[in-house]
């Protein structure tokens, strides 16, 4: 059979919640204490399989009960048919508190004798501002939808 991309896999869904809820869990507890807070931005679509994987990644959001991740399903290609890219503006409103609240990275870097010794020692950086959250978008098929979405946040940062 020649490879296209008319064909998806079919959807396998573990029949044990609990065994995907407590992964889950180990998992986001490991993230956050490393990353701080973060916003779970879910793009799949509200049709066919990818309803099913999206209805289950919401009740396990709703079953973890951490305050420390929020969520939202956002159906990239439902909201943006038709190259409606604008939008995407709706997500950014429904993420707006956090894009502004989470911050960004940025320190001062000094010349060094060169680029590894430059970036290895911490006394040629100044830290002027830490990041408190991030946000982790997630697509089935590719990156593009991700990628549009992660592009539409960093401006917003940029310009906010």
């Amino acid at each position: 059979m020649k490879p296209n991309l008319k064909w998806s896999p079919p959807v396998v869904i573990n029949e044990n919640f609990e065994d995907s809820r407590i992964a889950a869990e180990m998992h986001f507890k490991e993230t956050v204490d490393m990353y701080g807070p973060q916003y779970l931005v879910n793009l799949i679509d509200k049709k066919g399989s990818q309803l099913r994987i999206g209805s289950q990644f919401t009740k396990l959001h709703t079953e973890l009960r951490d305050k420390r991740l929020q969520y939202v399903w956002f159906d990239f290609h439902g909201e943006c048919k038709n190259m409606k890219w604008e939008n995407l503006s709706r997500l950014v409103d429904i993420c707006r508190d956090e894009l502004q609240n989470y911050g960004y990275f940025m320190a001062n870097l000094t010349l060094g004798f060169n680029e590894r010794e430059r970036f290895n020692n911490p006394r040629n950086f100044t830290i002027l501002q830490v990041q408190k959250g991030t946000f982790r978008s997630n697509c089935m098929d590719c990156l593009d939808r991700t990628n549009v979405v992660q592009g539409v946040f960093c401006r917003f940062v940029a310009h906010n």
